[in-house]
Protein backbone atom coordinates (compact mmCIF):
# COMPACT_ATOMS: atom_id res chain seq x y z
CA UNK A 1 0.00 0.00 0.00
CA UNK A 2 1.18 3.31 -1.31
CA UNK A 3 1.96 6.01 1.76
CA UNK A 4 2.66 8.99 0.92
CA UNK A 5 4.47 10.82 3.91
CA UNK A 6 6.62 7.96 4.02
CA UNK A 7 7.87 8.76 0.49
CA UNK A 8 8.00 12.33 1.65
CA UNK A 9 10.25 11.43 4.18
CA UNK A 10 12.67 9.06 2.23
CA UNK A 11 12.59 11.54 -0.79
CA UNK A 12 13.42 14.74 1.89
CA UNK A 13 16.55 12.64 3.40
CA UNK A 14 17.63 11.52 -0.13
CA UNK A 15 17.61 15.28 -1.45
CA UNK A 16 19.41 16.60 1.86
CA UNK A 17 21.90 13.91 1.29
CA UNK A 18 22.59 14.95 -2.24
CA UNK A 19 23.22 18.51 -1.33
CA UNK A 20 25.15 18.46 2.25
CA UNK A 21 27.41 15.42 1.56
CA UNK A 22 30.39 15.25 -0.39
CA UNK A 23 30.31 11.02 -1.15
CA UNK A 24 29.38 11.34 -4.49
CA UNK A 25 32.55 13.39 -5.57
CA UNK A 26 34.41 11.07 -3.51
CA UNK A 27 33.53 8.17 -5.18
CA UNK A 28 33.79 9.96 -8.53
CA UNK A 29 37.54 11.19 -7.13
CA UNK A 30 38.55 7.13 -6.26
CA UNK A 31 37.34 5.94 -9.19
CA UNK A 32 39.21 8.65 -11.29
CA UNK A 33 42.50 8.73 -9.71
CA UNK A 34 42.86 5.43 -8.42
CA UNK A 35 41.81 3.37 -11.07
CA UNK A 36 42.18 5.04 -13.96
CA UNK A 37 40.55 4.58 -16.99
CA UNK A 38 37.98 1.54 -16.93
CA UNK A 39 37.41 0.64 -20.29
CA UNK A 40 35.37 -2.73 -20.55
CA UNK A 41 38.47 -5.76 -19.66
CA UNK A 42 41.32 -3.16 -18.36
CA UNK A 43 43.07 -3.10 -15.48
CA UNK A 44 41.29 -0.16 -13.85
CA UNK A 45 37.59 -1.79 -14.40
CA UNK A 46 39.03 -4.82 -12.02
CA UNK A 47 39.74 -2.12 -9.31
CA UNK A 48 36.89 -0.18 -9.75
CA UNK A 49 34.63 -3.35 -9.01
CA UNK A 50 37.18 -4.18 -5.92
CA UNK A 51 35.84 -0.50 -5.19
CA UNK A 52 32.22 -1.25 -5.47
CA UNK A 53 32.53 -4.56 -3.64
CA UNK A 54 33.67 -2.90 -1.22
CA UNK A 55 31.32 0.31 -0.76
CA UNK A 56 28.31 -1.48 -1.54
CA UNK A 57 29.21 -4.26 1.83
CA UNK A 58 30.04 -1.28 3.45
CA UNK A 59 26.59 0.54 2.78
CA UNK A 60 25.11 -2.18 3.94
CA UNK A 61 23.37 -3.79 0.91
CA UNK A 62 22.55 -7.44 0.71
CA UNK A 63 23.60 -9.98 -1.37
CA UNK A 64 26.74 -8.25 -2.69
CA UNK A 65 28.06 -9.91 -5.87
CA UNK A 66 29.58 -10.02 -9.21
CA UNK A 67 27.84 -10.91 -12.35
CA UNK A 68 29.77 -12.26 -15.34
CA UNK A 69 29.40 -10.94 -19.01
CA UNK A 70 30.81 -12.58 -21.62
CA UNK A 71 31.31 -9.86 -24.32
CA UNK A 72 33.53 -8.40 -27.36
CA UNK A 73 36.83 -6.39 -26.15
CA UNK A 74 39.23 -4.20 -27.98
CA UNK A 75 42.38 -3.26 -27.59
CA UNK A 76 43.87 -0.32 -29.24
CA UNK A 77 46.47 0.31 -31.80
CA UNK A 78 47.16 3.39 -34.10
CA UNK A 79 45.34 5.98 -36.01
CA UNK A 80 46.90 7.65 -38.20
CA UNK A 81 45.16 10.21 -40.74
CA UNK A 82 46.68 12.42 -43.99
CA UNK A 83 45.51 14.59 -46.17
CA UNK A 84 46.94 13.50 -49.32
CA UNK A 85 46.93 16.36 -51.27
CA UNK A 86 48.85 18.20 -48.86
CA UNK A 87 51.08 15.87 -46.92
CA UNK A 88 49.00 17.05 -43.71
CA UNK A 89 48.91 14.86 -40.80
CA UNK A 90 45.96 15.30 -38.41
CA UNK A 91 46.28 14.06 -34.72
CA UNK A 92 43.44 11.25 -34.45
CA UNK A 93 42.50 8.49 -32.32
CA UNK A 94 40.37 5.25 -33.08
CA UNK A 95 37.13 4.99 -31.97
CA UNK A 96 36.76 1.44 -29.86
CA UNK A 97 35.84 -1.51 -32.09
CA UNK A 98 36.56 0.00 -35.53
CA UNK A 99 38.18 -2.86 -37.39
CA UNK A 100 41.86 -2.43 -38.90
CA UNK A 101 41.75 -1.09 -41.67
CA UNK A 102 43.84 1.75 -44.23
CA UNK A 103 42.05 2.86 -46.82
CA UNK A 104 42.72 5.65 -49.28
CA UNK A 105 39.17 7.57 -50.77
CA UNK A 106 37.97 10.91 -51.09
CA UNK A 107 36.61 12.95 -48.36
CA UNK A 108 33.15 14.58 -48.33
CA UNK A 109 32.30 16.32 -45.57
CA UNK A 110 28.80 15.74 -43.88
CA UNK A 111 28.36 18.67 -41.06
CA UNK A 112 26.47 17.06 -38.21
CA UNK A 113 25.15 14.07 -40.62
CA UNK A 114 21.33 13.77 -39.07
CA UNK A 115 19.60 11.41 -41.04
CA UNK A 116 17.79 13.93 -43.45
CA UNK A 117 21.25 15.26 -44.87
CA UNK A 118 22.43 11.48 -44.89
CA UNK A 119 19.43 10.97 -47.12
CA UNK A 120 19.83 13.91 -49.72
CA UNK A 121 23.66 12.89 -50.32
CA UNK A 122 23.40 9.28 -50.15
CA UNK A 123 25.08 9.26 -54.08
CA UNK A 124 28.28 11.24 -52.46
CA UNK A 125 28.58 9.09 -49.61
CA UNK A 126 29.08 5.56 -51.46
CA UNK A 127 33.05 4.88 -51.71
CA UNK A 128 33.97 8.03 -49.81
CA UNK A 129 35.73 8.59 -46.23
CA UNK A 130 33.06 11.10 -44.38
CA UNK A 131 33.66 13.56 -42.28
CA UNK A 132 30.69 14.18 -39.26
CA UNK A 133 30.41 16.38 -36.50
CA UNK A 134 29.25 15.16 -33.04
CA UNK A 135 26.88 17.52 -32.99
CA UNK A 136 23.58 18.19 -33.77
CA UNK A 137 22.08 21.47 -35.77
CA UNK A 138 20.49 24.03 -33.68
CA UNK A 139 16.92 23.26 -32.45
CA UNK A 140 17.08 19.77 -34.40
CA UNK A 141 13.74 17.69 -33.01
CA UNK A 142 15.67 15.44 -31.51
CA UNK A 143 19.52 14.06 -30.43
CA UNK A 144 21.25 11.61 -33.10
CA UNK A 145 23.79 9.92 -31.62
CA UNK A 146 27.22 8.50 -32.70
CA UNK A 147 26.18 4.98 -33.47
CA UNK A 148 23.72 6.23 -35.91
CA UNK A 149 25.23 8.65 -37.83
CA UNK A 150 28.06 5.80 -37.92
CA UNK A 151 25.34 3.05 -38.96
CA UNK A 152 23.59 4.96 -41.32
CA UNK A 153 26.56 6.35 -43.84
CA UNK A 154 27.73 3.31 -43.35
CA UNK A 155 24.68 1.57 -45.01
CA UNK A 156 24.65 4.10 -47.51
CA UNK A 157 28.31 2.82 -48.68
CA UNK A 158 31.11 4.98 -46.65
CA UNK A 159 34.62 3.43 -46.28
CA UNK A 160 35.36 5.20 -43.80
CA UNK A 161 33.97 7.29 -40.22
CA UNK A 162 35.91 10.50 -39.34
CA UNK A 163 34.02 12.12 -35.85
CA UNK A 164 34.70 15.38 -35.28
CA UNK A 165 34.61 16.84 -31.76
CA UNK A 166 31.53 19.34 -31.52
CA UNK A 167 33.25 21.49 -28.93
CA UNK A 168 36.93 24.03 -29.21
CA UNK A 169 39.52 22.99 -26.95
CA UNK A 170 41.98 20.47 -28.41
CA UNK A 171 40.19 17.46 -27.15
CA UNK A 172 40.03 14.46 -29.58
CA UNK A 173 36.53 12.98 -29.97
CA UNK A 174 35.91 9.59 -28.36
CA UNK A 175 33.46 7.18 -28.82
CA UNK A 176 32.94 3.26 -29.43
CA UNK A 177 31.09 1.93 -32.30
CA UNK A 178 29.66 -1.30 -33.01
CA UNK A 179 31.43 -4.59 -31.82
CA UNK A 180 31.17 -5.54 -35.70
CA UNK A 181 31.63 -2.86 -36.90
CA UNK A 182 32.05 -2.74 -40.56
CA UNK A 183 34.03 0.49 -41.46
CA UNK A 184 37.05 1.97 -40.00
CA UNK A 185 36.02 5.16 -37.27
CA UNK A 186 38.50 7.96 -36.17
CA UNK A 187 38.01 10.90 -33.76
CA UNK A 188 39.42 14.03 -34.44
CA UNK A 189 39.27 17.26 -32.33
CA UNK A 190 36.87 20.27 -33.59
CA UNK A 191 40.13 21.52 -34.25
CA UNK A 192 41.49 19.88 -37.38
CA UNK A 193 38.04 19.43 -38.28
CA UNK A 194 37.77 23.05 -39.02
CA UNK A 195 41.33 22.81 -40.36
CA UNK A 196 40.44 20.06 -43.17
CA UNK A 197 36.97 21.63 -44.01
CA UNK A 198 39.72 25.14 -44.38
CA UNK A 199 41.77 22.98 -46.96
CA UNK A 200 38.88 21.25 -48.60
CA UNK A 201 37.00 24.68 -49.21
CA UNK A 202 37.38 25.81 -53.23
CA UNK A 203 38.39 21.75 -54.03
CA UNK A 204 36.62 19.91 -56.15
CA UNK A 205 38.00 16.59 -54.32
CA UNK A 206 40.35 15.49 -51.48
CA UNK A 207 41.76 12.27 -50.94
CA UNK A 208 42.93 11.06 -47.36
CA UNK A 209 44.59 8.39 -45.88
CA UNK A 210 43.09 7.23 -42.79
CA UNK A 211 44.76 3.92 -40.72
CA UNK A 212 43.66 1.88 -37.73
CA UNK A 213 45.12 -0.50 -35.98
CA UNK A 214 42.98 -2.58 -33.17
CA UNK A 215 42.44 -6.35 -31.87
CA UNK A 216 39.00 -7.42 -31.12
CA UNK A 217 38.83 -10.48 -29.08
CA UNK A 218 36.39 -12.19 -26.08
CA UNK A 219 36.31 -11.46 -22.89
CA UNK A 220 34.23 -11.14 -19.81
CA UNK A 221 32.99 -7.94 -18.04
CA UNK A 222 31.12 -7.97 -14.84
CA UNK A 223 28.29 -5.97 -12.98
CA UNK A 224 28.64 -5.71 -9.62
CA UNK A 225 24.93 -6.22 -7.58
CA UNK A 226 23.72 -5.37 -4.43
CA UNK A 227 19.90 -5.22 -2.89
CA UNK A 228 18.20 -3.52 -0.28
CA UNK A 229 15.42 -5.27 0.60
CA UNK A 230 11.88 -3.98 1.20
CA UNK A 231 8.26 -5.59 2.05
CA UNK A 232 7.76 -8.94 0.81
CA UNK A 233 6.46 -9.64 -1.43
CA UNK A 234 6.55 -6.19 -2.70
CA UNK A 235 7.89 -5.24 -6.79
CA UNK A 236 11.37 -4.31 -7.45
CA UNK A 237 13.19 -1.75 -8.37
CA UNK A 238 15.98 -1.69 -10.54
CA UNK A 239 18.31 1.06 -10.71
CA UNK A 240 21.89 0.86 -12.38
CA UNK A 241 25.06 3.17 -13.87
CA UNK A 242 27.96 2.49 -15.67
CA UNK A 243 30.89 1.05 -14.16
CA UNK A 244 33.29 1.53 -17.09
CA UNK A 245 34.41 4.13 -19.08
CA UNK A 246 35.98 4.99 -22.37
CA UNK A 247 40.12 4.18 -22.21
Amino acid sequence: MYDSERVAECEHRIAGEIYTSDMAYQHLVALCDECGHRFTGSPGETKAISYLLERMEAYGLDNVHVEDVPLTGWKRGDARLVVLDSGSKIDALALPYSPTSCIEAELVDLGPAVPEMIAARAKEIRGKVVLVSSANPPMYKRPVHRMEKYSRVAQAGAVGFIFVGGEPGQLIQTGSLPAEAPIPGIGISWESGEAIRRMLKGKKTMRVRLTVEGNTHPIIAHNVIGEIAGEQPGPWLVTGAHLDSHD
